[in-house]
């Protein structure tokens, strides 16, 4: 009887240790999938970046050249015109109360025509401040009368933003503002800035709102989504019909 129990106890520690290896094994083996999943995911999401940033870079060289093509050479046609128009008025003054309303008209359209070329470069924000950039777009647009823009900062000169960082940052305020303009009707239009240690932008309508799983406005969430996400940032869009939408953008903690 002894040996027998001797031999049922030393088969019992021996299945216990072939478990207690096998779940070793198991684990082992999880840990390594774990670390291949991760070690891929990090790979496909570094691969995704890397094509975000180069159609980014392929956007803003395109944008760079329009906005030269419009500066350099409808800017000029429309000073040339207007020059036209002047001389008209000096050789003939009698034409002076027609002619002016045109001539204001072309002037005024100039001047629009330069301030949106600005817009549309990066360049102009290598040595321009993210926010004075921002505000000068807002009183182009507030001279439309269509909407009442504003912006609040929160400590002002504590910001710091990288090169990357302020084109990303306008290029999502561009493409929020420009959907506010085209889809919600609203009447007011509010940007929120506050927390240097951890940039936060709200920008706020009044408008109709939307629904969120409506399939071409989400698009063009995602990809200001894919954009934030390349220099750090988390995009979240709450939005209600008849109560207007509002856009959060907050840097991570690293």
């Amino acid at each position: 009887m002894t040996d027998i129990a001797i031999g049922i106890i030393i088969t019992f520690l021996f299945v216990c240790m072939a478990l207690l290896f096998c779940a070793i094994l198991i684990k082992v083996y999880v840990a390594k999938v774990k670390k291949y999943n991760q070690i891929l995911f990090d790979k496909q999401l570094e691969h995704q970046k890397a094509v975000s940033k180069a159609v980014l870079e392929t956007q803003e060289e395109t944008l760079n050249n329009i906005a030269l093509d419009l500066h350099d050479d409808t800017g000029q046609r429309l000073t040339y015109l207007n020059l036209q128009l002047e001389q008209i008025k000096l050789q003939q003054p009698e034409l002076t109360a027609i002619i002016q309303p045109v001539s204001t008209t072309v002037n005024d359209l100039a001047i629009n025509l330069r301030d949106l070329s600005h817009s549309m470069t990066s360049n102009s924000l290598i040595k321009t401040p993210l926010f004075k950039v921002i505000e000068k777009e807002i009183e182009r647009v507030n001279r439309l009368g269509v909407v009442v823009c504003s912006i609040d900062i929160s400590n002002r000169e504590d910001f710091y933003f990288s090169l990357d960082e302020k084109i990303i940052l306008y290029r999502i305020f561009q493409e929020v503002l420009n959907n506010m303009l085209k889809h919600s009707r609203a009447g007011e239009f509010t940007i929120n800035v506050s927390n240097p240690e951890q940039p936060s932008f709200s920008f706020i309508d009044n408008g109709k709102g939307f629904e969120i799983n409506n399939e071409s406005l989400t698009n063009g969430f995602t990809n200001m989504k894919l954009r934030s996400e390349l220099i750090g940032y988390e995009l979240q869009v709450k939005s209600q019909e008849q109560k207007g939408t509002h856009i959060q953008l907050v840097k991570e903690i690293a």
